[in-house]
C-alpha cells in the first residue's frame, strides 16, 4: 500500500517540519528514508515498512452500482 509521511521531528534538536507531502508509492521491500535537518544537520532515518496489500479489499464494482 503507498506510504505517505505529512510530519516529522528532527531525534536531535527536535525541530518539527510540518506541511509537507512525501510518497513513497507502493514499495515491494522496506526501505530505509535518510533525511538531514536544516537546523542542526543531523541525518535522521526513518524505517519505511512494506504495507501488504490484503488479496480482498472488498471494492465495489461502479458498473453494479449503475445497474442497482
Amino acid at each position: 500500500m503507498s506510504r505517505i509521511i505529512t510530519h516529522e521531528k528532527c531525534d536531535c534538536c527536535k525541530k518539527e517540519y510540518k506541511n509537507f507531502y512525501i510518497s513513497f508509492g507502493h514499495p515491494d521491500h522496506d526501505i530505509t528514508w535518510k533525511w538531514k535537518c536544516d537546523k542542526c544537520w543531523y541525518i535522521n532515518e526513518r524505517l519505511i515498512k512494506v504495507w501488504k496489500v490484503p488479496d480482498d479489499l472488498g471494492w465495489i464494482n461502479l458498473k453494479d452500482l449503475e445497474e442497482g
